[in-house]
C-alpha cells in the first residue's frame, strides 16, 4: 500500500514538471511568432540607410580625414539624394572614429517660418543638441544645466554629515548648558560616556571638525560658481546686476569658451550638421567655421587631433 502511494505521488510530481515544461515552449513559441514579421506589403523605412555602395565617396572621406589642414567639409546634393545614408555607412565601416550627429529637422510647411528664425534659435539648437549628446560626467564644468541622476546614497552621506554638523554647531554654542545637563544625570554608563564630550579637548575637536566642514562647504560653493555660474543675479541696495542680461546677444558669442569647451570634451573625430541649410541663414555657417578654426587652434596646443565639420547641404545652399 505504502508503495502504491509512492508510485503516485511520483505520477502526480512527473505530470507537474511535464505541464510546466510544457507552458514554457509554448511561450517560447509565442514570443518567436510575435517576434518574427512578414513583410507581405513591403514596408520599408525612410531613415538613412548603413549599408549603401560608397565607392568613390569613401575615398574622398578618408582624404579628407588624412589632411590635418581639412577640417570643414560639405557634403552636398539635393534633398533625399542620399547624404545622410553615406555617412551613416561610413560609421558603420569606421567604428573607430567618433561621430557626434546634429540634425536641426523642421517639418513646418511653410518656409517662410522657416527663414524667419535667428541665428540664436540656431545657435541654441545645436548647442542644446550638443551638450546632450555627452555624459554629464565629462563635462562638469559646463554653465549649462544638464539632468543628471542623484545616487540616494549620495543623498543620504550629505544627510548625515549636515545633521551631524549641525548636532556639533548647537554642542559648541550651548557648550555651557550641555556640560551641566551631562553633570545632572544619574550616575551611570552613558553618564561616563557623554562626560567625555564637555570636556575641554573635545571643544577643540569639534571646533576643528566645523572648521573643516565649512571650508569644505565654501570650496565646493566657490567650484560651483566658477564652473556652473549658479548665482546669476546680485542685488546690492536695490541695483540688481544680472550676468549676460542681454538676451539679443549671440549664444557663441556669450558662450564661446564653453561651445568650445562642449566641443573638445564630446571627444569626437567629426561633427555632423544637417539640415541647417533649410533654414537659408548662411552666416551660421560663418560662426560654425569660426568655432572649428578657435577649437582646433587649441586642440593644436594641447597635442590632440583635429575635429571636423561635416555639412550635409543641398547644392544651392550658397548660391547668390
Amino acid at each position: 500500500m505504502a508503495e502504491s502511494v509512492t508510485c503516485c505521488r511520483k505520477i502526480k510530481h512527473y505530470k507537474l514538471i511535464l505541464k510546466v515544461t510544457w507552458k514554457f515552449f509554448l511561450r517560447k513559441i509565442k514570443v518567436k511568432k510575435k517576434d518574427s514579421y512578414d513583410n507581405v506589403h513591403n514596408f520599408q523605412t525612410l531613415t538613412p540607410a548603413s549599408d549603401v555602395d560608397l565607392s568613390i565617396y569613401e575615398d574622398a572621406l578618408n582624404y579628407a580625414f588624412s589632411e590635418a589642414k581639412i577640417r570643414n567639409i560639405a557634403v552636398s546634393g539635393p534633398y533625399s539624394a542620399g547624404k545622410s545614408s553615406v555617412i551613416e555607412t561610413y560609421k558603420i565601416r569606421y567604428p573607430e572614429r567618433k561621430f557626434i550627429h546634429l540634425s536641426l529637422a523642421t517639418f513646418d510647411s511653410t518656409n517662410d517660418k522657416e527663414k524667419n528664425i535667428s541665428n540664436l534659435v540656431l545657435e541654441g539648437k545645436i548647442i542644446n543638441q550638443l551638450i546632450h549628446q555627452i555624459s554629464a560626467d565629462d563635462i562638469p564644468k559646463t554653465l549649462f544645466k544638464v539632468k543628471k541622476d542623484i545616487s540616494k546614497y549620495s543623498v543620504i552621506r550629505w544627510a548625515i554629515g549636515c545633521s551631524f554638523c549641525f548636532i556639533l554647531f548647537l554642542q559648541l554654542f550651548f557648550s555651557l548648558e550641555w556640560k551641566y545637563f551631562v553633570l545632572g544625570l544619574n550616575d551611570s554608563w552613558y553618564k561616563s560616556f557623554f562626560e567625555l564630550f564637555t570636556g575641554n579637548g573635545w571643544y577643540l575637536i569639534n571646533g576643528f571638525i566645523l572648521f573643516s566642514a565649512a571650508s569644505y562647504s565654501l570650496y565646493r560653493l566657490i567650484r560651483a560658481q566658477k564652473t556652473q555660474n549658479i548665482i546669476k543675479k546680485i542685488n546690492l541696495h536695490g541695483s540688481e546686476i544680472e550676468i549676460f542680461n542681454d538676451s539679443s546677444d549671440s549664444y557663441f558669442d556669450c558662450y564661446l569658451n564653453e561651445v568650445i569647451y562642449l566641443f573638445k570634451k564630446s571627444k569626437a573625430d567629426a561633427v555632423i550638421f544637417e539640415d541647417i541649410d533649410r533654414f537659408d541663414k548662411t552666416s551660421i555657417f560663418e560662426r560654425l567655421k569660426e568655432i572649428n578654426t578657435l577649437l582646433n587652434n587649441h586642440l593644436g596646443i594641447i597635442n590632440k587631433k583635429p575635429i571636423r565639420f561635416f555639412y550635409l547641404l543641398r547644392d544651392d545652399s550658397f548660391y547668390i
